[in-house]
């Protein structure tokens, strides 16, 4: 079996900086709704990431067909196309709330 170690201590660490955010009360509504967003296409992200492993290596023992295995790397993928858009949208969103404010 592949070693899936670094992305469950991921998905634990991200799991609790989700609680913690939760519970405080820091962040005003838009950057609120950006930051949630980010952190949970970074959980989904991983879950699809240890999910992909578990599929490669049940393709490989004969427990899972080929395309049940293409199917959940793709969503994997999708997932990470997620990721990048939310990296995109983050930092767009600031610079416009301060050009908003400049005015």
């Amino acid at each position: 079996m592949l070693n899936i170690v670094p992305q469950c201590c991921g998905l634990f660490m991200l799991i609790i900086i989700l609680y913690m955010s939760t519970r405080e009360n820091f962040l005003r509504t838009r950057s609120r709704k950006l930051y949630f967003y980010a952190v949970f296409s970074a959980i989904l992200c991983l879950m699809f990431d240890i999910l992909s492993i578990f599929a490669i290596a049940a393709e490989a023992k004969g427990q899972l067909s080929a395309e049940m295995k293409k199917a959940v790397c793709k969503m994997y993928v999708m997932a990470l196309e997620f990721q990048t858009y939310q990296g995109f949208i983050i930092p767009q969103g600031s610079f416009l709330r301060e050009m908003q404010s400049a005015k």
